[in-house]
């Protein structure tokens, strides 16, 4: 039985006394390392996504305009009693002459942005976050 107590002992390692918030302060720099490199990383992809979006704005601007959709669209404003004896005839003009494409692909980019800031928000969290020790 005393040989049992020598071997467990012999086993017992003395850790220093602040080796566990050493590691959690090591982990929590990785941490925020890494979360510095993606906010470098997601914002350089925001600036190339806003000024898609303002390429595809103006590609849908533009294309409104040449369809005619805005000239159907104003008559709501001018002969707004007129129209309701046509409606029919006049929301398929508009939904005709509205450009579908152009606009998909702006509400594609600006689903792409609110994302890419969403997680530019959580990795600025964990930057700027303090570690707390259990």
């Amino acid at each position: 039985m005393n040989n049992m107590n020598q071997t467990n002992d012999f086993l017992r390692v003395d850790l220093p006394e602040n080796l566990y918030s050493a590691v959690v302060s090591r982990i929590g720099s990785a941490k925020r390392k890494s979360a510095k490199r993606r906010l470098v990383f997601i914002g350089s992809a925001i600036l190339l996504l806003l000024g898609a979006f303002a390429e595809a704005f103006a590609d849908t601007v533009n294309s409104l305009s040449r369809s005619g959709f805005y000239k159907y669209f104003s008559l709501i404003f001018s002969d707004g009693f007129v129209l309701l004896s046509y409606w029919k005839e006049f929301a398929f003009s508009l939904v005709e002459s509205f450009s579908l494409p152009e606009f998909i692909v702006l509400l594609s980019l600006t689903l792409v942005i609110l994302i890419s800031i969403r997680a530019m928000m959580r990795n600025v969290k964990i930057v700027y976050s303090t570690v707390q020790f259990a």
